[in-house]
Parts: structure tokens; C-alpha cells; sequence
């Protein structure tokens, strides 16, 4: 790989060249403090007019606000427009990790394969449940040989993507807004995409250093016959590469700014909490790159306000991780590697 390396050192090179007149964009002070700053600003002003929504409210109810006076804020807060965006948002979200957790996993779509839908209750007897409803028979289409491993596998990536887009399909119509409005929105994208063609190259590298590692090695891709064939290759990353959309679209998109009208900038590392924790079980170092991933990533779509740099950013280095993978264990389909005078 260190052939690879070296290109991929010399693509950030000449990108960074490219784009050096803009490079003061990534000082983190500008990056990351000017943007939360702004972010901030917001949220402020929303709350200003929260404020004088109230002070009218109360002024309407014979009940004028006096600024200074002890009960003023007690008094207020009766006439103050409640902001349900932060509980709608996190309640549901801890729903939607919950159903991935219990219902999207492996378990669940063997259960459903080889049982149906069924409910089991009651004592446990000879390893059966007492009781049990069925609403439908075995998901028979769901058995095959040759492609049972990639059933699984989208089976994990339908749960995860609906889990992600629901909430979103719901409740954006209800607070009468539109999708765009959480980073859907393509414009200006092309004056954003130097940042995108950095950020992989940086990542790239990051990848191509840990490609090395045993860990790496055995979990990706997550789709073991991912080198039979170019089919099999192709079906199983355009299933991972619409997983992220959904995710970046919940986390970046949905989650980020819906909340940062009422917490600013604190909406970027609320997302980062439960996006680092639902890397739990990969290996240690995505998990612990996930936190920064997820500021940088939450800072860029609000910066942009869009989340395709993101999405391209996350999807891209998965599916460079997959063919690192690949080409430093069984191949990529009809067995192309890597000549050994490549490796480190």
C-alpha cells in the first residue's frame, strides 16, 4: 500500500495547492469557532424573539412585563412559546437507536425467516414459550444459499435507513417545513467542494494507515462475498452507500438543525454522542474517530448548510475502506490485488 500512499499524499498535495487561496477556511478558529459562534448568534435571536413573543403575550393579558423585578422571569415564562424541536427530535431518536438495537439486527431476520412474525409470551417450557401468536408464516423469499448473507445485510440497512427517514418523513410536514431545510439543499455545493476533496484525502490516508491492521482486516467489508463478483460488490455498496444518506440526513441533517435554533452550537456535539455509540463493536479506533468525525462533520453542514459534503465525505472512505480491505485480503472480483512490492 505504500504506492497507494504515496498517492493519495500527492492528491492532497495537489488539492491543497488548487485550492490554497481558500485554505484559511480550515483554521479551525474560522472552521470550527467563527461557525459556532454564528450558530450560536442564531439561536440567540430566535430566543430574543421567543422573548418578545412573550412580552406581547403578557402585555395582551393585562400583565406587562417590568424588567429587574425578582418575579419577572417566573412571570414570563407563563406567556413564553415553548420550543418542542429538541424534545420531539432526541425522544424520538432514542426510539429509532432502540428499534435498530432490538429489531434490526441479525437475530431479528433470522426470526422472521424462519418463524414469521410471531409474538411469544409465558413461562418457558422445553425451550418454547407457553404462548404464542403468529401473524404470518416462515418469510421463505428470504432463504437463499447463494445470497443469504446479502439478505441479512440489507435487511440491516432497510431497518437502519427507514429507522433514520421516518421521524423525518413526520415530522417535517407537521411543523409545515420543507425536507431541503435540513441540508438537502445543493446550492452553493460547488463552492464548497474543495473542502470535501481535502477532507477525503486527509481521511484517505487516515484509511490507508490502518488498513495494515488485523482488526481492519476481518471486519470490512461487513459483506464477505463482496470480492465473488462485481454483482455482488456492487448490490452490497450501493445498500451501504443509501444507509449513509439516511444517516447523514438524520444526524447532520434532521437532528443538527432542528435543535441548533434552540442550543446552537451544543446541537453539533448532542449528535455526537449518540453517533459515536452506535459504532459501538467496530474497531477502537473508528469508534474514537467517530467523536471527531462527528464535529467536523456536524460544523460542515452547518457551515454549508448542507450535508453533501458530508454524505460524500462518509460514503466515500467507506467504500475506499471496503476496497482496502479487499485488496489486502482476498482481491476485488476476478482476484485484482495489489502487486506485493506495494505493501510496507
Amino acid at each position: 500500500m505504500k504506492v497507494v500512499f504515496v498517492l493519495a499524499l500527492l492528491y492532497l498535495v495537489i488539492v491543497a495547492f488548487l485550492a490554497r487561496k481558500k485554505l484559511r477556511e480550515l483554521d479551525p478558529r474560522v472552521f470550527f469557532i467563527e461557525t459556532w459562534r454564528e450558530v450560536d448568534a442564531q439561536a440567540m435571536r430566535d430566543r430574543m424573539l421567543r422573548e418578545a413573543i412573550a412580552r406581547d403575550r403578557a402585555a395582551m393579558d393585562g400583565a406587562p412585563y417590568r424588567e429587574g423585578e425578582r418575579t419577572s422571569v417566573a412571570h414570563i415564562a407563563k406567556y413564553w412559546p415553548y420550543d418542542w424541536r429538541p424534545f420531539i427530535v432526541l425522544t424520538t431518536m432514542a426510539f429509532v437507536l432502540t428499534a435498530h438495537e432490538y429489531f434490526g439486527d441479525r437475530a431479528m431476520f433470522y426470526r422472521l425467516r424462519d418463524r414469521g412474525l410471531t409474538f411469544d409470551w409465558g413461562p418457558v417450557v422445553n425451550g418454547l414459550h407457553a404462548h404464542s401468536f403468529r401473524f404470518t408464516g416462515p418469510w421463505t423469499a428470504l432463504q437463499s444459499e447463494q445470497w443469504g448473507e446479502l439478505y441479512v445485510l440489507f435487511w440491516w440497512a432497510v431497518t437502519r435507513g427507514g429507522g433514520y427517514l421516518l421521524p423525518i418523513l413526520i415530522t417535517v410536514p407537521l411543523w409545515k417545513e420543507r425536507y431541503r431545510d435540513y441540508g438537502l439543499s445543493a446550492k452553493g455545493f460547488a463552492d464548497h467542494a474543495w473542502i470535501y476533496a481535502m477532507f477525503f484525502g486527509i481521511v484517505l490516508l487516515c484509511v490507508i494507515g490502518v488498513a495494515h491492521t488485523g482488526e481492519f482486516a476481518t471486519y470490512y467489508p461487513f459483506y464477505k462475498q463482496a470480492s465473488r463478483s462485481w454483482k455482488d460488490f456492487f448490490l452490497w455498496e450501493t445498500a451501504y452507500a443509501t444507509q449513509f444518506f439516511c444517516l447523514e440526513y438524520y444526524f447532520r441533517g434532521f437532528l443538527v438543525f432542528s435543535i441548533a435554533r434552540s442550543i446552537g452550537s451544543g446541537a453539533i456535539f448532542a449528535m455526537v454522542v449518540p453517533y459515536c455509540m452506535i459504532h459501538y463493536g467496530k474497531p477502537l479506533l473508528e469508534t474514537l474517530g467517530a467523536i471527531i468525525a462527528g464535529t467536523v462533520l456536524g460544523t460542515l453542514a452547518l457551515r454549508t448548510r448542507s450535508i453533501w459534503s458530508g454524505f460524500l465525505i462518509h460514503v466515500t472512505v467507506a467504500v475506499s475502506m471496503d476496497i482496502a480491505a479487499l485488496l489486502m485480503g482476498p482481491g476485488l472480483p476476478g482476484g485484482l490485488k495489489l502487486p506485493a512490492s506495494w505493501g510496507f
